[in-house]
């Protein structure tokens, strides 16, 4: 009689972590995270197009990298100096929600977009475009 007890005991405890687990129902900050590899911006409901804030205009990520094998001719004219959590918009210039502090930027004149910002990261340039919409010389 006490084994069946015990046994039921012990059925009851696995099924209760089983069902609740350790957590508390939340998910976690790293599971939100969207990964570095990600061209689309995240969709969480409590989360910011990812954006750098550059002369006091708020830039975000277009989702689409441009390639340069010999960036070494391009002048950086800036570099990230302060970071946010991703699901809030940059307050300070140089401050970014998506790049780690120490990324190059610089203008450059695209061909379908005219002049926008690039920022530097895992050989690849990231295109930023003015958060208001307007594109190239038109700020």
């Amino acid at each position: 009689m006490k084994w069946r007890n015990l046994l039921v005991f012990l059925l009851c405890l696995f099924l209760l972590i089983t069902c609740f687990g350790c957590g508390n129902g939340e998910p976690s900050q790293d599971a939100q995270q969207p990964t570095s590899s990600s061209t689309q911006e995240p969709t969480y409901p409590d989360s910011c197009p990812s954006c750098i804030l550059i002369d006091g205009v708020l830039y975000r990520f277009t989702g689409s990298t441009i390639p340069l094998r010999d960036a070494s001719d391009i002048p950086i004219e800036g570099e990230t100096k302060s970071s946010v959590p991703y699901n809030q918009i940059p307050q300070k210039d140089d401050e970014s929600n998506f790049l780690p502090v120490g990324t190059p930027y610089t203008k450059w004149t695209d061909e379908e977009l005219g002049e926008v910002y690039i920022a530097k990261s895992s050989n690849k340039w990231f295109i930023l475009v003015p958060e208001d919409g307007s594109i190239g010389n038109e700020q």
